[in-house]
């Protein structure tokens, strides 16, 4: 954050309403962002162990079977 900050005061060096609003649309931007990538991860994780009960289940009925 320190960054936008940083970046933003050299875009807009008057303290004013808009660079406020600026860093405040990029901050929910960035956390939709990683909420996006969490639940991307989320749902590649419950797919693999999916597949992986999935292989494991297969694999202990062709043993028995």
């Amino acid at each position: 954050m320190k960054e936008i900050d940083i970046l933003l005061k050299q875009w807009i060096p008057v303290n004013t309403i808009i660079r406020e609003e600026i860093r405040d649309a990029i901050v929910q931007m960035k956390m939709k962002a990683m909420d996006r990538a969490f639940q991307k991860g989320y749902e590649a994780c419950l797919f693999k162990n999916a597949y992986e009960a999935e292989q494991k289940y297969k694999l202990n009925t062709n043993k028995d079977g």
